[in-house]
């Protein structure tokens, strides 16, 4: 019986034994495990962050990095609206031929920026070449009827200029013969009178020439000008007509120009193709200014108004100014929403019809002091926005958490984390922030320096080695006590072995 018992209770002291060391083994590594996973707990989250960093003068410029003094500015409420650009109407035009014929040549596709004036096509047409050989006609009539006309009075003039001297020499003569007695003062009367009858006939051929041919010249110019207007009409430019007179050559070829500056959102032909007046060649829009229709709610109407301004956003991000220009009258009885016109410059064309837009309409006077600061300023990381601030006295850039408003036309209002007077990274952040990333150690760069996040990370940092401590203490008085244990037990095995021996 002693001997069961003997056995039994050594069976028990060692499964003890061993069950307790197992215990304390897991529990160790348990301990260990935790306190490694604190570790990497904690520098995952200050790896989360962003740090401190200094950049000399020579990196500053080749990143591109310039900062800006935080400052208050006037912000209106504002009320966002989605909406579609259109071609405004009253800059879309349509483009005919005025004559048919049939097209030759095509200078331009669609899509294509066009200039006032910029040739477009060239179509063939009989009734140019017509209407063309019609005016060079009559202008040659009239300048032959001029041409005959200065012929014959020209003759009659040099017949008379040569009377004139016939009756001038005639006149002197009877004069000198007056003074000497020979002749009679009737004869030199008669010589005066013949001499002045010629000079009256000179005179008044040379004023007939004059009239007529002025008479002639203003016909012509009537003509000319009378012609032009009609083969303007039809789309002959002045310039063909007057090179069709100079050359006496009529051309068929008609040119089609733009009328406007735009850009083509059609073109309805093609080259050998037979065209009428009434048949459209192109469409031309010009796209400044541009029309913006977005739809507001009917509880909104009452806080927007005409010429109150607007901020649109284009899906590129860019930011074109605009004004109300005008606000419907009728209520849509489906969706609730009324039409909001807004006329917008469009200087490099940002907006293009049927483009979809956000408008941020300023509603009233400005209302509210905020600061706003440019998008280009904002960095995030792990979806947490910051704003480099810089120190001058320290020449460091610290990142700063910030907390975010509105955003207005490429501005973001800043509700926290910066306040007026501030100097910040206005451009170049995404640059700084790899280095801030990239730089090792940064965390405790600027030990020397009291911020609240270095305070925070060395707390941190204290509790992570605390844990440590109590996990290895934990684990080595453990270790002490399971071989306590394991001794006693051994020792009495032993003695109950020595017992059993000695009974024998």
């Amino acid at each position: 019986m002693d001997t069961i018992l003997s056995r039994g209770t050594r069976t028990r002291f060692e499964t003890a034994t061993w069950a307790l060391l197992v215990c304390l083994c897991f529990a160790s590594q348990s301990v260990l495990a935790h306190s490694g996973d604190d570790e990497a707990f904690v520098q995952a989250d200050s790896a989360a962050g962003l740090s401190e960093v200094s950049v000399d003068a020579l990196a500053k410029d080749s990143i591109g990095l310039s900062t800006t003094a935080v400052k208050l500015s006037s912000v209106n409420d504002m009320l966002r609206a989605t909406g579609e650009v259109q071609a405004a109407e009253t800059q879309a035009f349509e483009v005919n031929p005025p004559v048919s014929g049939v097209v030759q040549t095509v200078y331009v596709k669609q899509g294509d920026y066009v200039k006032k004036g910029q040739l477009l096509s060239t179509v063939y047409s009989p009734e140019v070449a017509t209407a063309l050989s019609q005016l060079v006609s009559e202008v040659t009539r009239i300048k032959s009827a001029i041409a005959r006309v200065k012929a014959q009075y020209e003759s009659d003039i040099t017949l008379q200029e040569n009377q004139l001297k016939l009756a001038d020499l005639a006149f002197n003569r009877e004069k000198d013969l007056l003074k000497e007695g020979i002749t009679a003062r009737k004869t030199y009367q008669e010589s005066e009178g013949a001499l002045s009858s010629a000079q009256v006939k000179l005179s008044t051929l040379k004023k007939r020439l004059i009239q007529e041919t002025a008479l002639l010249n203003s016909e012509l110019a009537i003509a000319i000008r009378n012609s032009t207007g009609q083969l303007g009409i039809m789309g002959i430019s002045k310039g063909q007509v007057e090179r069709a007179l100079k050359s006496g050559k009529v051309t068929a070829e008609l040119d089609i120009h733009a009328p406007v500056t735009g850009y083509i959102t059609f073109r309805g032909v093609t080259l050998g193709e037979r065209v009428e007046p009434s048949r459209k060649l192109f469409s031309i829009v010009n796209l400044d200014p541009i029309w913006v229709m977005v739809d507001i709610y009917q509880e909104q109407i009452p806080q927007v108004q005409s010429s109150d301004h607007v901020i649109i956003e284009t899906p590129s991000k860019s930011h074109v100014r605009g004004t109300i220009s005008s606000i419907g009258s009728v209520v849509d009885a489906t969706t609730k929403t009324i039409h909001v016109r807004i006329i917008a410059e469009n200087k490099g064309a940002q907006l293009r019809p049927g483009m979809f837009v956000t408008a941020q309409i300023m509603l009233g006077e400005a209302k509210k002091q905020a600061i706003l600061v440019p998008e280009a300023s904002i960095v995030y990381q792990n979806e947490v926005p910051y704003i480099f601030m810089f120190h001058a006295d320290e020449a460091h850039y610290e990142p700063v958490v910030v907390k975010l408003g509105l955003k207005i036309g490429g501005e973001v209002e800043v509700l926290s984390g910066i306040k007026a007077g501030d100097v910040i990274v206005a451009s170049g952040t995404e640059q700084l922030k790899a280095q801030s990333l990239r730089k090792p150690g940064a965390a405790n760069s600027h030990s020397h320096e009291k911020h609240d996040d270095h305070a925070s990370h060395e707390s941190e940092l204290t509790k992570v080695t605390d844990s440590r401590v109590s996990g290895l203490l934990t684990f080595a008085a453990g270790v002490l006590v399971t071989l306590i244990i394991g001794a006693i037990g051994l020792f009495v095995y032993k003695a109950r072995k020595a017992k059993k021996s000695n009974h024998d």
